[in-house]
């Protein structure tokens, strides 16, 4: 857990250090909620492919499939392949930070490393307090769309449920 900042005591004392001390704290924050949101993809997968493995095992073979067989199959699979769809989605790299920037890692990894070296070494704090709070809301941008993809996968997940199991029920019938 992080610590929150003290803010300064007098407008006197307010500067670019309270504000950086804020958005750093901020950006860890965010990256946390990030780091959580990927922590719940490998679950969301598992129990999808679980279930699009129950239902593929127990299907009949090729040559007796029918084509209310192959309703039943599309029932119980298809919204698990979608929750799949969004949990792909979730989890793909999303590498386009701030223009510029001298935090985020490619806008590092765009310069040599004596032009980076340059750079920060001209760097204020008023510039750096842009680059951080521009982090900040990219990460923010991250965030929600990973959250996001994972609520729509989870929902596809559930809403599958009862296809799955009544696919279930009429394959072991049949």
């Amino acid at each position: 857990m992080s610590r929150k900042p003290k803010r300064p005591a007098s407008p006197r004392d307010d500067s670019h250090e309270w504000i950086v001390e804020v958005q750093t704290a901020e950006l860890a924050r965010l990256l946390d909620w990030v780091r959580a949101v990927d922590a719940k993809v490998p679950v969301l997968t598992a129990i999808s492919c679980a279930i699009v493995a129950s239902v593929t095992t127990i299907s009949p073979a090729a040559d007796r499939l029918t084509l209310p067989t192959l309703g039943v199959i599309a029932a119980g699979v298809v919204p698990q392949f979608v929750s799949l769809a969004y949990c792909a989605l979730a989890t793909f790299p999303q590498t386009k930070g701030p223009t510029g920037s001298l935090i985020f890692f490619g806008g590092i990894a765009e310069r040599n490393a004596e032009q980076y070296r340059k750079e920060v070494d001209a760097l204020t704090p008023s510039k750096y307090l842009a680059d951080l709070t521009a982090q900040c809301h990219r990460n923010a941008e991250i965030a929600r769309n990973k959250y996001r993809r994972v609520r729509f996968a989870t929902a596809w997940l559930f809403a599958g449920i009862l296809p799955w199991m009544l696919a279930l029920y009429i394959l072991y019938q049949g």
